[in-house]
């Protein structure tokens, strides 16, 4: 009688905390308050000192670190940079939808002990986060105390924690699609409609200049066009320049040998995105280092199979590019 009282008494406590999670997951659709609300409320019944969520990075083929509660500020560097390849640091255990449960480190891998020692954890609890068959990452349960371990029941609270996430993450991403697919047909919708109103003007070109830069959030763009008297790709229009670069950048002429790299790749993708132009082969490293740029996305302009320019979008910072932009410059491409 008295374990079924516990029991059920356990029962009460799991489904009233699982409630509270699902109460903070509502109302939400911004990925990271929802991330810190879940952690937030996780550490809090659990209970635990460190909570974090993994996410796929599809990029670059890793899970990431990009959310976690109670962390010292010491540590924040060490724990930006946490990301893991498949099958790591778990022997691939919860890519395969298992949870991992570490009280004691005895024949952990040197992996695992190393990090447990940088964050100073004393025992760990990893669960899976999955929704219709996708795996999404995981949620992290982790304590610093010494001599605490995580028990059954509180695993099994957090393998409902970790259900109630994804399918609130699997929700947000969809809203964020919708709002991501708004966003470009209305953007695109705004570029068409003005190059229909300056079709056959002088000023045709420069309003795509304008067009692009302002829905990539460039600092200038510039059209490039073949030239089959020079045999060369020439500028013809340009919009954020400066009267100095603009000089600079009036009196290029680039011959196909001189931007291979870039028209190789035009032929098979809308764009190219160059992240820093220290590390591109694309195109001529002083054609970009001498606009003051650090970055640009170059989009493929063609007639029918033959690509006849190039519209560069630059910045001055050093940029990483979202699907939205790549979205919105393959949809001027074209």
């Amino acid at each position: 009688v008295i374990t079924d009282i516990t029991e059920r008494k356990q029962a009460e406590m799991q489904t009233k905390a699982l409630l509270a999670v699902a109460e903070d997951i509502s109302g939400t659709f911004d990925f990271q308050e929802l991330l810190q609300r879940v952690q937030r409320r996780a550490a809090e019944i659990l209970p635990c000192e460190v909570v974090g969520t993994f996410y796929w990075d599809a990029n670059q083929e890793v899970f990431r670190l990009i959310s976690q509660y109670g962390l010292p500020d010491t540590l924040l560097p060490n724990a930006s940079n946490l990301a893991f390849p498949i099958g790591e640091p778990f022997g691939g255990q919860v890519a395969s939808g298992n949870t991992v449960v570490i009280n004691d480190l005895t024949g952990q891998s040197q992996l695992l002990s190393g990090l447990f020692s940088a964050f100073h954890l004393t025992a760990l609890v990893a669960v899976p986060l999955r929704v219709r068959g996708r795996h999404l990452g995981s949620l992290v349960a982790c304590t610093t105390t010494n001599g605490r371990a995580f028990d059954e029941d509180q695993v099994e609270l957090c393998q409902g924690i970790a259900r109630e996430l994804a399918v609130a993450i699997e929700s947000v991403d969809l809203y964020r699609q919708q709002q991501e697919e708004a966003e470009v047909a209305a953007t695109l919708a705004r570029v068409g409609q003005a190059m229909i109103a300056s079709l056959n003007t002088p000023t045709m070109s420069d309003q795509l200049c304008q067009l692009t830069a302002e829905a990539l959030s460039g600092h200038c763009s510039c059209t490039f066009l073949w030239q089959v008297e020079t045999e060369a790709y020439k500028p013809v229009a340009s919009w954020g320049l400066s009267q100095e670069q603009q000089a600079l950048v009036s009196i290029l002429s680039l011959p196909s040998e001189a931007v291979g790299g870039l028209l190789a790749h035009l032929h098979n993708h809308d764009f190219v995105e160059i992240t820093h132009v220290t590390a591109s082969s694309f195109v001529p490293l002083a054609l970009l280092q001498q606009c003051g740029l650090a970055s640009a996305i170059f989009l493929r302009l063609r007639r029918g199979q033959e690509v006849i320019g190039f519209q560069a979008c630059g910045y001055q910072n050093v940029r990483e590019f979202t699907a939205l932009h790549r979205r919105i410059a393959s949809g001027i491409a074209q």
